[in-house]
């Protein structure tokens, strides 16, 4: 593929490689989340605020998980992109950045979830 309409797929094996991860993460964490939250609050079932803290504490979480693959998916599919693959953006991307730039844009992908 080639051109532009060939771009929209090239960064479409990074979040296809996620999508398991993320649903376990977001589950586990919801699990681990509510759990947590239930102690603290001595409560035995889950009330509604106590659901709507875990609910943004795993959204928080799985957040962690996602920034890096979309990251990388996003200058995949940038159309001045000259990254070889998904390992080249990740190596460059920590040899100028360092590891914590894989988490640009963590801001804005936290307030989404």
């Amino acid at each position: 593929m080639s051109g532009s309409f060939g771009r929209l797929y090239r960064g479409l094996a990074a979040p296809l490689m996620l999508e398991a991860p993320k649903r376990a993460v977001k589950f586990a964490a919801n699990d681990y989340w509510g759990k947590m939250y239930m102690n603290l609050a001595g409560e035995t079932k889950m009330t509604q605020s106590l659901s709507i803290a875990t609910g943004m504490s795993a959204g928080a979480t799985e957040s962690f998980v996602v920034v890096p693959f979309e990251l990388v998916k996003i200058r995949l599919q940038d159309k001045k992109s000259t990254y070889k693959g998904p390992l080249d953006v990740l190596k460059t991307i920590v040899k100028k950045d360092g590891v914590l730039g894989l988490y640009a844009g963590l801001e804005a992908t936290f307030w989404s979830y």
